[in-house]
């Protein structure tokens, strides 16, 4: 809970955020630039509160169904049980799996809300992955205490089989916070994936990564059929440095050039990279002709 309220108020001060100005005509960009972002903040209030609110609401109920599940454990202690002991007993099963069946519900909607959101919030998701854990733990609780009062012949039919309804409810919602949350990873890692390679001008043309058509023809940059097994899957986030193992470097795709620095070690130079979102926000191939 408290990466998910760090993350909620570093994009509320990414949005309030503002800068200077000097002058009538900058002023009022800043001023229309504000009063975009603050229609941003308002929904990102907005939708903020709507994910606290079911995120209080499950925990609430979740600490419910302990305080339940602890006084049916006393009530199932006694030996002897009188009709109107019984009678409450599947009383207070009844209200156990109204709980698990609210909190399914309200999870399945706070995890829909997660995956339509325009906000992508990775804690936010872990939240709900955690929060759906444990009801499935108190779940597995509320249902070998069901097989403990089962024997004891306290228990009516429909009350046994709603609590096993609610169970394999609640294990089809987990399953599916497993396939959203290796969904958002898969994309983010794809948001992330770029591609390297570098070469003599020789090796870069046996593999179609550069060509010219015509001899005064200018030079092309993985515009063919070119072989992409010749490049090198790297994740641009943790990227900051690629080795060229060459004297001599030339960049034949376009990257900013205010985002990279070409460092000698030893003698051999290496791709620095200052600033990977805008050396990457042009092309997510980087081609590089080495001697």
């Amino acid at each position: 809970m408290k990466k998910l309220f760090f993350s909620i108020v570093a994009i509320m001060f990414t949005i309030t955020s503002c800068s200077q100005f000097t002058s009538k005509k900058e002023y009022d960009a800043v001023k229309a630039e504000n009063d975009s972002l603050r229609m941003v903040q308002e929904q990102v209030e907005q939708e903020m509160n709507q994910y606290m609110k079911a995120i209080n609401s499950v925990q609430e109920n979740l600490e419910a169904i302990k305080q339940s599940e602890k006084i049916l454990t006393m009530k199932k202690m006694s030996k002897d049980l009188s009709p109107t002991d019984v009678e409450q007993i599947n009383k207070d099963l009844k209200d156990l799996a109204d709980l698990l069946k609210k909190n399914k519900e309200e999870l399945q909607n706070l995890q829909k809300r997660v995956k339509n959101s325009s906000f992508k919030i990775s804690e936010l998701q872990k939240t709900v992955d955690m929060l759906t854990q444990s009801l499935q733990e108190e779940t597995n609780k509320v249902m070998q205490l069901t097989a403990e009062l089962e024997k004891k012949n306290v228990l009516i039919d429909s009350m046994s089989l709603q609590i096993a309804e609610q169970a394999d409810n609640i294990r089809q919602l987990e399953d599916q916070n497993v396939e959203q949350t290796t969904k958002m990873q898969e994309q983010d890692e794809a948001l992330n994936t770029a591609w390297y390679a570098f070469g003599s001008r020789k090796e870069l043309k046996e593999q179609n990564i550069i060509n010219r058509k015509g001899a005064f023809a200018p030079q092309r940059v993985l515009e063919s059929d070119f072989n992409k097994d010749y490049f090198v899957k790297i994740d641009i986030r943790n990227t900051q440095e690629i080795p060229l193992f060459s004297s001599r470097a030339k960049i034949l795709t376009n990257h900013p050039k205010s985002s990279y620095t070409l460092e000698k070690n030893d003698k051999n130079l290496v791709l620095v990279i200052v600033d990977y979102k805008a050396f990457w926000s042009v092309s997510r191939y980087l081609v590089v002709e080495v001697d």
